[in-house]
Formats: structure tokens, sequence, C-alpha cells
């Protein structure tokens, strides 16, 4: 098995170079690479979760009711009405359904 680096001298092993994100590094805009780097080094702050209120799920709900597979016009008009985001709208559509998936097929498997 050979190993991806290589021996120069019996001391000293060169590791590879770690995997940059950029396509191509240009060496005359080292400045710029640098600083690139620094900022993409810091991990963005992920936005904290926001639950849907009450008036927010039972609106939801009786959409549903009313169509399980909505348009995406209707769910961004769904979403725009209570004030969500229209990814939000379909992911809780998403998670209605396959609950109901779940329920359905653990009626079927209990006697």
């Amino acid at each position: 098995m050979r190993l991806p680096f290589s021996k120069k001298d019996s001391n000293v092993i060169e590791l590879p170079k770690p995997f940059s994100s950029h396509s191509r590094e240009d060496s005359s805009s080292s400045s710029n690479a640098s600083t690139s780097l620094s900022l993409t080094a810091q991990a963005p702050i992920k936005a904290k979760r926001k639950r849907a209120n009450a008036y927010q799920l039972e609106r939801l709900q009786s959409c549903y009711d009313a169509n399980p597979f909505p348009s995406n016009d209707e769910r961004q008009a769904l979403a725009t009405e209570l004030n969500m985001s229209p990814n939000s709208v379909r992911i809780w559509y998403q998670n209605k359904r396959q609950a109901l998936r779940n329920h359905e097929k653990a009626q079927s498997l209990s006697p």
C-alpha cells in the first residue's frame, strides 16, 4: 500500500497539502487568498429553530385537510399569510405526510 505523502529526507515526511474549496488559486493575489481563507474558516452561525405557533399550526392543519399536496403557489401564499418561509411550509407538509404514513403503517402491523 502506497501512502499519499512522499519522503524527501529520511527524517522528514512531507504531508499532502490540505484540500481547498477554491477551484483555482492565483499566487499573484496571495493577500486576497489569505483574506478569503480566514473568512471561510469561520463557521456560519446557524439560525435558531422557529416553532410554529398555535394559529399557524391550526391554519396549516386546515389547509392540509383540504389538500395534502399543495402547489408551489399555494404554499407560497400560505407562507406569506402565516409569516413563515416557503421552505418551512414545505417541510411541515412533508413531515405531516410522513407522520400519517408512519401512523397507517403502525395501524396495519398491530392486530
